[in-house]
């Protein structure tokens, strides 16, 4: 058994699967996007409200994601978020090109590919469900790594009403939504920001 372990974990290495909380064993599950996506609705600011634990925002804090138009199919992309270990700002800019609706690829550099940002429900003026979900390459042993994350227009959220809505959304696709795997982000006392809640 102990074997089997060790090479799970190797496959998990060699395909990138660790850099994301959830690795699950099969494809990825099925899911809808939202339908007549408009992508001048979508545009602005979004407060990061919950996310799978991810190392490309590890430790951070207040995140942000800002939305500005390049063209009638892509998007300017600013991500910006307050490292809490080393006292500061964070950004990261990239761009985004709608691929089928509300199929969307977005990447930080020009010589990466385009990772899936899929819109699975939106109003476009209170909440976002992102998700993402990457499979292993066919073989004995099927892997996925998924990546979500619950925006919204303020950082103060959404009712808790609403929250439990958007949970059931999830909950439909069997995508988890334990609190353990997706971890609110903190918005308040942030750099810049004069909230209190």
């Amino acid at each position: 058994m102990a074997s089997c372990m060790v090479v799970v974990i190797e496959v998990l290495c060699i395909f990138g699967l660790v850099s994301s909380q959830i690795v699950t064993l099969g494809t990825c599950p099925q899911v809808k996007v939202q339908e007549n996506f408009d992508l001048n609705k979508y545009l602005g600011k979004w407060y990061e409200n919950r996310r799978y634990a991810n190392w490309f925002s590890l430790f951070s804090n207040c995140v942000t994601a800002e939305y500005s138009k390049l063209s009638e199919t892509s998007v300017k992309v600013n991500n910006t978020g307050w490292l809490y270990l080393s006292n500061e700002i964070s950004t990261a800019i990239g761009n985004a090109v709608v691929q089928d609706g509300a199929k969307l690829g977005v990447r930080f550099s020009e010589f990466a590919p385009f990772g899936a940002y899929w819109v699975l429900s939106t109003d476009y003026t209170s909440h976002s469900i992102v998700w993402s979900c990457e499979e292993s390459p066919k073989g004995a042993i099927q892997f996925n790594s998924q990546y979500l994350w619950i925006l919204t227009r303020s950082p103060k959220g959404v009712s808790e009403t609403e929250m439990d809505r958007l949970f059931d959304i999830l909950h439909g696709y069997g995508i988890n939504t334990d609190i353990r795997k997706l971890k609110p982000t903190k918005q308040t006392n942030c750099f810049g920001r004069n909230m209190k809640m």
